[in-house]
Formats: structure tokens, C-alpha cells, sequence
């Protein structure tokens, strides 16, 4: 697998914040819970990069799994009207139980990416430092949603939302 360290030349300030943001929260994460691997972060990071300026993404998820069940996730849905209000990336849940889940993520294209002709989304594929495969999003475990955190600058934005424990705090 290719490794990126940068960017695409040209991402505007408003989508660089919000890469950085989700960023900073899968370092957190990683800090925490030892996941993601090290060398997966810049692939997150340019995979972010290539396909949120073109409105590509509706959600990403990245997180926990037990069993295809969600234990601890964090799922960001991109806006692209930076309507959303600021709140910082300043902590992630550092206390869930994760022994014995394994790392996942999910990413749910959007409109416009849908509507791209077959040629077009062949090209932006070839950027991507990784191919998804088709798939469903993992069921809720034992837990909840909590949206604890909104992300704008610009004309980009995102909402975080935090599947863990209901007996746990969101951060």
C-alpha cells in the first residue's frame, strides 16, 4: 500500500481544517486505544483530502467493532455550508473496554459523488491512497449516539458523533 505524508496541493483552508480536525481526533484515539495503526493515518488523511472538496463524503466512521457490532466509534457528517456552529476537538472517550474489537471504518458517498459519470470517479479513485469496498455499516452494541462536537470553517463543515457506553460520559 502506498504511503501519502501531504495532501493534494490546492485544498482549500476550510476543508484542511476539517481534515485536521478528524485527524487530530484519530491521533487521540490511536493515543488511547493503540488504533489506528500509525501507518494508516496519513492514508486516512489523504483519502480526506482528495474527496471532501469535491463534496464526496457524506459520513465517515471510524472506530471499534466486536463481533460486527459497534463498541466505540466516532462518525463525521460533512456539510458544505459551513452552517455549522464551532466546537473544539479536544478529547475522545479514553475509558471504553476495547480489548478483543477490531479497528473499523465506513464510509457513506454522497449525492455527488453518486452522480459522477463512471469515467470521472475512475480518475478520483486513482488518488485515493486505498480502494473501499462496498459493505454496510456495523449494527449499534451496547451503547448510544451522542453528537458532541461540530466542526465549520469556511464553507466546510462536520458533526461528530460518538457511539460508546451508555454508562460512559461522550468525552
Amino acid at each position: 500500500m502506498p504511503s501519502y505524508s501531504t495532501p493534494p496541493v490546492g485544498l482549500d483552508t476550510g476543508h484542511r481544517y476539517i481534515v485536521d480536525k478528524i485527524m487530530t481526533d484519530l491521533r487521540r484515539l490511536r493515543r488511547c486505544y493503540g488504533k489506528p495503526k500509525q501507518e494508516w493515518l496519513p492514508l486516512y488523511e489523504r483519502e480526506l483530502a482528495v474527496l471532501l472538496p469535491g463534496g464526496f463524503v457524506a459520513e465517515v466512521e471510524y472506530g471499534f467493532q466486536r463481533r460486527g457490532r459497534r463498541v466505540l466509534s466516532l462518525a463525521y457528517t460533512i456539510a458544505r455550508d459551513g452552517t455549522l456552529r464551532e466546537a473544539y476537538a479536544d478529547t475522545v472517550p479514553s475509558d471504553v473496554d476495547v480489548h478483543g474489537a477490531g479497528w473499523h471504518s465506513y464510509l457513506r458517498w454522497s449525492r455527488s459523488w453518486l452522480d459522477l459519470p463512471e469515467p470521472e470517479r475512475g480518475r478520483i479513485e486513482a488518488a485515493l491512497p486505498f480502494r473501499r469496498e462496498s459493505g454496510t455499516p456495523l449494527r449499534d452494541g451496547d451503547g448510544c449516539w451522542r453528537l458532541d462536537r461540530t466542526y465549520a470553517h469556511h464553507h466546510a463543515g462536520a458533526e461528530r458523533r460518538v457511539f460508546g457506553p451508555l454508562d460512559r460520559p461522550a468525552h
